[in-house]
């Protein structure tokens, strides 16, 4: 028997997670851990805790639109959901949260994003992503996309291939 490594323990944790979310669209889980790989907290998407939920109560204004009116990775302005990075993040240590390392089951919307590089988590780590013939992933950053994190001299990089997230600061003119 073989031990799986930090990330795929840890992104199977949050699959776990995910199926207590409550979200007619899609099950998101969260785990957040720290340097030393320490569970510092989970999350998943849902409404706060005491108001009825997307799916046990049809209480969601985005949850009653079709995927034609609101297509998946779109705006999220009318999502009543706090997102499971979002909970993981608020119910962990601010103190533990620098350099910390967040596993999530699916890429962070812009928000979440955002929120995640305002904390100091130094790593984000999705599920690989399937593309048909993909070679395996080897980074560092053979295939990548980047973009601006906004307000902040920060440069958010993501791997076409794995998925992974990482932030560097971005290069001085």
């Amino acid at each position: 028997m073989t031990r799986p490594g930090w990330d795929e323990w840890a992104l199977r944790l949050a699959e776990v997670v995910a199926t207590r979310a409550d979200c007619t669209r899609a099950r998101v889980g969260a785990v957040l851990l720290s340097r030393d790989h320490r569970v510092l907290s989970v999350g998943y998407n849902g409404l706060p805790a005491g108001i009825p939920g997307c799916a046990t109560a049809g209480n969601c204004p985005r949850g009653r639109l079709s995927y034609s009116e609101v297509p998946a990775d779109s705006d999220y302005a009318n999502c009543a959901a706090t997102h499971a990075e979002r909970n993981a993040i608020e119910h962990a240590d601010p103190y533990e949260l620098p350099g910390s390392t967040l596993y999530v089951t699916r890429p962070p919307c812009p928000g979440c994003t955002t929120l995640i590089e305002a904390c100091g988590i130094v790593r984000v780590v999705n599920p690989p992503i399937v593309v048909e013939a993909a070679e395996e992933c080897t980074h560092p950053w053979n295939r990548q996309s980047v973009a601006r994190v906004e307000h902040t001299n920060r440069i958010r990089v993501w791997c076409e291939i794995c998925g992974e997230v990482k932030f560097r600061k971005e290069q001085e003119s």
